[in-house]
C-alpha cells in the first residue's frame, strides 16, 4: 500500500453522483490498524476525511481486481452500486484494468465499463421482492415494496419529495421491527410526468440520508417497473442533483440482470496520519 511511511495512510476520495467514498489500494498490503476501526475513523466528517463508506481495492485471481465495501459504521456490505462504479474509475485511471473490466465482489464477478463521462456497472439480479409491506410510524402507516439489490431496500412512493424529513422517517422505518435484526435501507420515490424517478435514500450503515445510492436507485426502478410504471430504461434523479440510469438487460424482466450508469470521479488523494485516526477511534462521540 502506497504511503508516506508506516505512520500514515494514503487514500483516494471518490464520488459517484454525490455518494462519496474513501478508496484504499491494498494490493500491496493493509494499513497497521484494525479494519473496522480504520473505516469508522476515516468516515468521520470534519475531524477526518469524511465519507459514506470505504472501498478496499485488492488483488483477485478471478477478475482484474477485487472490491470489498464497508459502510461508515464499520460493517461490511455485500454491494454498493456507486462504490463499484467509483472503484472501476479508479482502477482504469491507475492502469489496474482496461476500460471494460471484471470486478470481483461478494455478489460474484461483475462487469463494468468506464466511459468518457460516466461509468456503467453490472448490478446482478435483485431478489426477495415483496409488495405492499406496511409499517407503522409516528407519521402513520407507510406502505412500500421490499427488494434486495445486493442490500435490502424498502421503497415507498411519496407526493412530497423536497421537504420530506428523510432522516427522521427513514430512521424509523430502517429500525422497524419488521426488518429486524439487520434493518433496511429506505427509499422515498416520486415519479415525474416524463417517467423520471426522484429518489431520496436513508442508508443503513451510514445512518443518514446520502446524496445518492446506487442500490437504492436500482431498487426504486425495479419496484416501479414491476408495477408497470416505468420501462426498461429508467432515469433516476438523486438528492445531489445528478442523474443515474438503470437499464434492465431483459426488457421484459425487471428481476433479471441490471446495469447502473452515472457519473463517477476520483476527486483527490492524500495522506492521513495513523495517530490522527487512532485518536478519532478513541472518541465514542465521533465513532459510535
Amino acid at each position: 500500500m502506497k504511503s508516506n511511511g508506516s505512520d500514515s495512510v494514503h487514500f483516494y476520495k471518490a464520488s459517484g453522483a454525490g455518494n462519496h467514498f474513501v478508496l484504499l489500494d491494498v494490493t500491496r498490503g493493509n494499513p497497521a490498524m484494525r479494519k473496522r476501526t480504520l473505516v469508522r475513523a476515516l468516515c468521520v466528517n470534519a475531524f477526518s476525511v469524511g465519507a459514506d463508506g470505504v472501498i478496499f481495492i485488492q488483488r483477485s485471481p478471478r477478475a482484474h481486481f477485487k472490491v470489498t465495501y464497508y459502510n461508515a459504521d464499520g460493517h461490511e456490505a455485500s454491494m454498493c452500486g456507486n462504490g463499484v462504479r467509483c472503484a472501476a474509475r479508479f482502477a482504469f485511471e491507475k492502469h489496474l484494468a482496461p476500460a471494460r473490466m471484471k470486478i470481483e465482489t461478494p455478489r460474484g464477478v461483475l462487469e463494468a465499463h468506464v466511459k468518457r463521462g460516466t461509468v456503467e456497472a453490472q448490478m446482478g439480479r435483485p431478489s426477495g421482492l415483496k409488495q405492499n409491506v406496511t409499517v407503522s410510524t409516528s407519521s402513520g402507516k407507510v406502505v412500500g415494496d421490499v427488494v434486495d439489490t445486493g442490500v435490502p431496500h424498502f421503497v415507498t412512493s411519496v407526493k412530497r419529495w423536497k421537504n420530506l424529513d428523510v432522516n427522521r422517517l427513514g430512521r424509523e422505518i430502517r429500525l422497524h421491527s419488521t426488518f429486524r435484526p439487520h434493518g433496511v435501507n429506505v427509499d422515498f420515490v416520486k415519479r415525474t410526468t416524463d417517467g423520471t424517478l426522484l429518489v431520496r435514500t436513508y442508508e443503513r450503515g451510514v445512518e443518514a440520508e446520502t446524496l445518492a445510492c446506487g442500490t437504492g436507485a436500482v431498487a426504486a426502478a425495479v419496484c416501479l417497473a414491476e408495477r408497470g410504471h416505468v420501462g426498461s430504461q429508467v432515469k433516476v434523479l438523486t438528492r445531489g442533483g445528478d442523474t443515474l440510469t438503470v437499464r434492465f438487460k431483459d426488457k421484459s424482466n425487471p428481476l433479471g440482470n441490471i446495469q447502473l450508469e452515472g457519473p463517477a470521479q476520483v476527486v483527490y488523494e492524500g495522506d492521513i496520519a495513523l495517530s490522527v485516526l487512532r485518536e478519532i477511534s478513541r472518541r465514542p462521540d465521533l465513532t459510535s
